[in-house]
């Protein structure tokens, strides 16, 4: 049991971005701050050397150039601010995917497509409006590639009338009714994952003068949908964001504290690692976690191979936000997410193990592990009290 007196906690009324305390040793408030510079510690470094895009505060799709971080928000307002972006790389095979009426769209039988509505970017004629001519119109693009398993996802919005929109990946071999899911206010994300080759994609419009409006349609390798990547006449690659740094004085392995908010845009129903600091090898580190079985968890491996876990809560679906605080000293390993049930473990010595690189979103050998955003992470240099944990994430 950890003891009250074992670092300074906070008061139940202290926000979490104004917190004062001698043994804070890092502190980002991505969210807040929008920025890979500390506000105590290190700066962290972004390594991806292509475009991505995200939402901004007003809710708009925008870029983010070569070496400059991703900050999201929720879609379309804003509301929420996710903090820094960590996905996987993707390339999206789907071409001209804001632009309907390009000729790559080679199956379009009694649907008009016109480039004249306004897209997730917020600007007009950004995006396409499909309009059905006669009952049961069909658009679609055929993509020819080897098999794989790939997400198709797009971006739908209705313009004018009330009958069934469906969309497919496969030619229309198989459909999925969208109707009642979608409204004439606010684009709406859907997806569909299949393993298969040449995917062909689009929609079926019910009803004669039908309309919908449509976006950042995507076809990547992948298990889960990831945000959205604009195309033209080739496909367009968002390389992985590799976000880390090899600042670690600061950490203190024989005692210490995370405390570590992170934002699941889509669970895989796997793994997305939060942060991770470790000796240049997955058998010697530290990680919290979104752990496969749909809770949190704070994993450490010593340089003698042994391990330690402890989980707590319930994480799981998507657009969820959580916030996970973890203590380790000795034999004893602690952790609570939103305000859950407190797991421990206290089988063996975790100290000792020297750390080399502090990273978020992906281990050192894997890099599918992410797909996450991380909206704060704080670390301190003492083992806290129980009491502090359950505060921290209260």
């Amino acid at each position: 049991m950890r003891g009250v007196g074992r670092g300074v906690g906070r008061g139940a009324n202290t926000p979490r971005h104004i917190l004062s305390d001698a043994a804070l040793a890092l502190s980002h408030d991505f969210a807040e701050d929008n920025v890979l510079t500390g506000r105590i510690g290190p700066a962290m470094i972004l390594v991806r050397a292509t475009t991505a895009w995200d939402f901004n505060s007003s809710g708009n799709l925008v870029s983010f150039s070569s070496g400059n971080a991703r900050y999201g928000h929720t879609p379309q307002t804003g509301a929420e601010s996710f903090g820094v972006g960590c996905f996987v790389a993707a390339t999206n095979i789907m071409l001209h995917n804001q632009d309907w009426t390009n000729a790559v769209y080679d199956t379009a039988t009694n649907v008009t497509p016109l480039k004249d509505a306004t897209g997730l970017d917020g600007n007009a004629n950004s995006a396409s409006t499909l309009t059905a001519d006669a009952n049961a119109g069909v658009i679609r693009q055929s993509i020819t590639i080897t098999s794989a398993e790939r997400t198709f996802s797009v971006w739908v919005k209705r313009k004018t009338g009330t009958g069934t929109i469906e969309f497919t990946d496969n030619g229309g071999t198989n459909y999925t009714d969208i109707t009642a899911s979608i409204n004439s206010s606010t684009f709406k994300v859907f997806s569909k994952t299949r393993t298969q080759a040449d995917p062909d994609v689009g929609f079926r419009l019910g009803t004669s003068g039908d309309e919908i409006e449509v976006d950042a349609g995507q076809v990547i390798t992948s298990a889960i949908r990831l945000p959205p990547i604009l195309t033209g006449a080739s496909s367009v690659t968002v390389n992985i964001e590799d976000i880390r740094t090899t600042d670690v004085a600061w950490f203190n392995a024989a005692a210490h504290t995370w405390v570590v908010r992170g934002h699941l845009p889509v669970d895989s129903g796997g793994t997305h690692i939060l942060t991770q600091i470790d000796n240049t090898t997955d058998g010697k580190r530290w990680v919290t976690q979104k752990a496969g079985a749909e809770v949190g968890r704070i994993d450490f491996v010593n340089s003698a191979g042994d391990s330690a876990a402890a989980t707590s809560g319930t994480w799981s679906g998507d657009a969820s936000t959580h916030i996970l605080a973890t203590s380790s000293a000795a034999d004893d390993v602690a952790l609570i997410m939103d305000g859950g049930s407190q797991g421990d473990d206290t089988s063996f010595d975790v100290t000792g193990t020297a750390m080399l690189v502090f990273r978020f979103g992906r281990s050192v050998t894997n890099l599918a592990l992410g797909n996450i955003y991380i909206l704060s992470v704080k670390n301190y240099n003492v083992q806290k009290s129980d009491a502090f944990l359950a505060s921290a994430v209260a």
